[in-house]
């Protein structure tokens, strides 16, 4: 149990960094006036950095072969072309990629600006972005809401959320720490 639970939150949190990693790549780094519109070629590479992510690190190679079999008939048929907010990008990505895997843990977010490879600000940015990501991941507990052992020795751990480990790495230890003689983890 303790393998398998660790690989499934190990790949959940590879996942989502990277996901966001892979819109960050539209959004170079904010400016005043700057919009999220996309166009065709970072569409594209979104699409396929996101394929790429969910080949290597989804904890299900099957469903992730399925969900992306999905995205790229949905790129085909044309269903992502008139799509130029990012926003509603990663909310289409979303929702096409659970769909599929119905796995509500898996998320695409769009942020300007984000820095590639990770879901935040890089704990040694300095400056007013990682003091107020930190200030607001801390109040949210990053993430975490709940973590108890029930009857039967059955772990349970409930999330909003995940977060770069050089964030939310310690909670995560924490958490996993309590959870790690269980037999089971829901």
């Amino acid at each position: 149990m303790k393998s398998l639970s660790k690989l499934i939150i190990r790949s959940v949190l590879v996942l989502l960094g990277t996901v966001t990693a892979a819109l960050a790549l539209s959004a170079d780094s904010p400016r005043p006036g700057r919009t999220s519109a996309l166009n065709p070629v970072r569409r594209a590479r979104i699409i396929e950095f996101v394929v790429q992510k969910l080949r290597e690190t989804y904890v299900f190679p099957q469903v992730a072969r399925a969900m992306e079999a999905d995205i790229r008939q949905r790129m085909g048929r044309g269903e992502y072309t008139r799509i130029a907010d990012g926003k509603r990008f990663a909310e289409t990505l979303t929702r096409d990629l659970r769909a599929i895997s119905h796995d509500m843990h898996l998320g695409v977010r769009f942020e300007l600006g984000a820095a590639p490879g990770g879901d935040a600000p890089s704990a040694a940015a300095s400056g007013n972005a990682a003091d107020d990501f930190r200030r607001r991941g801390e109040a949210a507990n990053w993430g975490f809401d709940r973590v108890e052992r029930l009857a039967g020795n059955v772990g349970y751990l409930k999330s909003r959320f995940f977060m770069a480990p050089e964030f939310a790495g310690e909670k995560l230890a924490q958490a996993m720490g309590f959870l790690g003689a269980t037999d089971a983890l829901i």
